[in-house]
């Protein structure tokens, strides 16, 4: 009845959208490219990018042509098996890349009814829904294919892994499999894992402290190796690494907080370069501060683990990504589906439609309306995509402090509206 339908009406959504052109976004095209570099040619895409070969067949379609991969190695080994399979056939591979990003929705919209159910059963079919039903999730995983939900799959079952009934030690190292192999697709999923062992340091308290740095530092240790494992073979005998990587990606700013910033400073007569320095430093000091805060938090029993991600990835992309897109939102709809408290729900919820609205903006306001004046565009979507999430964040941290709580959540997780997130992951 019901319940099936829940599961079955997205499914046919995504149907639909799996033969729709990935008009919102260029990135499964980069998908096809690097996929082909290292599954046709045996190049590696994260040092090579895909104007570098002259009869790339699906270079015509690149949006990020001139650069190499950002992603991980396990996506591009995975990338590469996909066109291998696929071989030259644009449709095909688009179809295979759609497909994947599909299944990994409908396995990480079962994973959160599983974390849920195991909580809060009441709540479980409200945030499957949550999830499932996100305009902004349907949107850009079944119709532009983004391997964010092959991410979210990893940090998904990181936070399964702590539910089962193995020794501690165990089901931390687990979570930080997962954790590891969710990094491996895409490099966010690593800043869970602080949290990760902090709290399982925290559950650990009733072990010796040399047991408890045993115990973490094999998580630790795990970790490592696997990315060593999967780095070691792209790194080009040392000529590559992620960190150089992502330190080259600081210096892209696109529609955010930052970049108004950056804006701002180049309006009032500054070098852009030096703009440029002032807003990144500002945005990653901001961001470090309130990590920082939020360990201490989880650290002293003041939140959860589980509300912890929440905030740092819900900081991340309010105020300190510079490049922000849309579809990176679908973390936080994941994430908060797992805190059934409507202050968490509420935020994502907004954030998700908003950040969805960048692309009537650009399409309209960049394209139609102000003729390719981009200044126009950036600041037009700065104001309708963090405004709205802003300012209900901020509407909650008063209704909050005027109910006397001590977070947007509570102590443990109990929300004024009754419900309570979670008390130990």
């Amino acid at each position: 009845g019901l319940k099936a339908a829940l599961w079955l009406l997205p499914l046919g959504f995504c149907l639909a959208l799996l033969l729709m052109y990935p008009i919102g976004s260029g990135d499964i095209m980069d998908y096809i490219n690097h996929g082909w570099l290292l599954g046709a040619r045996g190049l590696n895409p994260l040092i090579v990018s895909p104007a570098s070969v002259a009869d790339n067949p699906f270079l015509k379609y690149s949006s990020g042509f001139m650069q190499p991969s950002s992603y991980g190695p396990l996506w591009e080994l995975l990338g590469a098996g996909i066109v291998q399979l696929a071989r030259v056939d644009l449709w095909t591979n688009l179809l295979a890349f759609k497909a994947l990003a599909i299944l990994s929705y409908f396995a990480s919209a079962a994973l959160i009814f599983i974390l849920v159910r195991r909580r809060q059963p009441g709540w479980a079919w409200r945030a499957l829904v949550f999830f499932l039903w996100n305009p902004l999730v349907l949107f850009d995983l079944a119709a532009n294919g983004h391997n964010d939900a092959l991410m979210l799959t990893g940090i998904l079952l990181a936070f399964l892994a702590l539910e089962q009934s193995w020794p501690l030690a165990a089901r931390y190292s687990g979570a930080s499999v997962a954790l590891a192999l969710g990094t491996l697709i895409k490099a966010p999923a690593a800043l869970l894992l602080p949290l990760f062992w902090l709290d399982g340091w925290r559950r650990m308290d009733a072990l010796s402290p040399a047991r408890r740095v045993s115990a973490l530092g094999l998580s630790i240790v795990v970790v490592a190796v696997l990315l060593l494992t999967f780095y070691l073979p792209f790194a080009n005998g040392g000529s590559y690494s992620p960190l150089t990587m992502l330190q080259s990606r600081t210096d892209l700013f696109t529609t955010s907080i930052p970049n108004a910033l950056k804006m701002g400073l180049q309006g009032g007569g500054m070098a852009v370069a030096q703009a440029a320095t002032i807003a990144r430093n500002l945005a990653l000091a901001a961001f470090a501060l309130f990590y920082l805060w939020q360990m201490w938090q989880l650290g002293q029993g003041r939140t959860t683990l589980r509300q912890a991600s929440f905030e740092v990835m819900f900081f991340l992309l309010l105020f300190s990504t510079l490049w922000f897109q849309p579809w990176y939102v679908v973390w936080l709809v994941a994430l908060a589906a797992l805190l059934p408290a409507w202050s968490v729900q509420v935020r994502a919820l907004v954030f998700s439609l908003t950040a969805m609205a960048k692309y009537v903006v650009w399409w309209m306001l960049l394209f139609w309306l102000f003729g390719n004046n981009r200044d126009v565009t950036q600041w037009a979507s700065v104001y309708i995509i963090f405004t709205p999430p802003l300012l209900i964040s901020l509407g909650f941290i008063v209704y909050h402090r005027l109910q006397g709580t001590r977070s947007l959540v509570g102590k443990r997780g109990l929300d004024r509206g009754g419900a309570v997130t979670e008390a130990g992951a």
